[in-house]
């Protein structure tokens, strides 16, 4: 997975990662009490980002849990074309 990086974004609801967090969880199949076991995340911390309580969640967090699912976010340079 990689996200886009912009250079000037500005959300207003949330923060973008939590979307892809949320798109991992469907395609896995995977529950708030999946993610919590497999990431040491707490199931309160993934519900506040689901329900959009939390609009910026720590890196650390969003990297557990995101490895903790099987997946990675990686960076990566972007094209002459490339936004």
């Amino acid at each position: 997975m990689t996200l886009k990086k912009y250079k000037s974004y500005s959300f207003t609801s949330q923060d973008p990662v939590i979307k892809e967090i949320k798109w991992i969880m469907g395609t896995e199949n995977l529950t708030v009490a999946n993610m919590t076991a497999s990431s040491g995340v707490s199931d309160n911390t993934i519900r506040n980002w689901l329900k959009g309580k939390t609009k910026r969640p720590q890196h650390a967090t969003v990297m557990a849990t995101i490895r903790g699912a099987g997946y990675d976010m990686t960076v990566a340079k972007r094209g002459k074309n490339s936004q």
